[in-house]
């Protein structure tokens, strides 16, 4: 299975083996995983997925958890 990690592990991108497809796998510090498809055969274009990806539910996570501390 081919691999790459990205984020200092945060992101894993792989191949399964009868696809096509990259997939990733976005795991966030004291949360689950979350496995998906990038939907791209390429690998740049699967990084820049990935990693737009990763920021935007960082980003939400880090929202949530500032807006925890007035309640």
């Amino acid at each position: 299975m081919n691999s790459k990690l990205l984020k200092s592990g945060h992101i894993k991108l792989y191949k399964r083996e009868n696809s096509k497809y990259w997939q990733m796998k976005v795991k966030l510090p004291k949360l689950k995983a979350i496995r998906s498809s990038t939907g791209s055969k390429i690998l740049k274009d699967a990084e820049k997925i990935a990693l737009k990806y990763y920021s935007s539910i960082s980003l939400k996570n880090k929202y949530q958890i500032k807006n925890e501390k007035y309640f």
